[in-house]
């Protein structure tokens, strides 16, 4: 009989170490099933969108999936952001664009026009000493007036003998910055390069930082698809760059 009740006993401790270490598995178990970190991926387990396999240590492993899958969001948002421009540079757009930058400068005006007031000036002067026109003075005086008031034009034919040979234009203007390619070339401007932009009545003018603004972008109206990539564009001009 002693033997049977040793059995007994060693039965009865071996029953309640079972149950402690189930009871203290089952707690556990309730601890990483209310914990606030772990309940999304409990709730992702139930609903079946993530596989038992791919929890480990309390982290998912599909964790490099969601940062790809937010990733490639933001690349979406970016891609319809963009606004592209198809385009052939005609010379219009260059002496708009160069209008645009006399404007902004207002030194090449005013100098342009002291230099006019000059000529003005001495033909007068001499017109009145010799009591008649003089016709070579004349013809140097109506030469200057037209060398000067046609410069932004020779200007805009110069520029368009050196672009129009590459072909068409492609421009895409993204919150990344202003991309352009033709045929030969390939040219990407960030924002921080820009001072600003101004509209026209159908262009888009983007001026350089430096002092001097040696460097214009002209985007024509034309060279977008719908009218409402003018108010995309417009949108976008304003946000990353100024209205000058």
């Amino acid at each position: 009989m002693l033997p049977m009740q040793e059995s007994r006993g060693s039965g009865r401790k071996l029953s309640s170490s079972v149950n402690t270490k189930l009871t203290t598995y089952a707690a556990r178990h309730m601890r990483s099933l209310t914990c606030p970190r772990r309940q999304p991926v409990v709730a992702a387990l139930r609903a079946g969108k993530i596989r038992g396999s791919s929890y480990r240590g309390g982290a998912m492993a599909e964790g490099r999936e969601i940062t790809n899958n937010s990733a490639d969001s933001a690349a979406d948002v970016v891609g319809e952001a963009a606004v592209q421009l198809v385009y052939h540079p005609q010379p219009a757009d260059t002496l708009v664009g160069l209008r645009v930058r006399q404007r902004i400068k207002r030194w090449g005006l005013l100098l342009r026009g002291v230099f006019l007031t000059l000529w003005v000036g001495q033909w007068l002067l001499g017109t009145v000493n010799r009591g008649s026109v003089d016709v070579v003075s004349t013809v140097l005086f109506l030469f200057v007036v037209l060398l000067v008031a046609g410069y932004p034009r020779l200007h805009a034919a110069q520029v368009q003998r050196i672009v129009a040979w590459q072909g068409e234009y492609r421009t895409t203007v993204s919150p990344a910055g202003i991309a352009t390619s033709s045929d030969h070339c390939t040219l990407i401007q960030k924002w921080s390069v820009l001072q600003g932009y101004r509209e026209t009545r159908g262009h888009f003018v983007l001026l350089s930082r430096d002092p001097n603004i040696m460097c214009i972008e002209v985007l024509p109206k034309r060279g977008l698809t719908t009218a409402d990539d003018v108010d995309r564009l417009r949108a976008l001009l304003d946000r990353y760059s100024n209205r000058v």
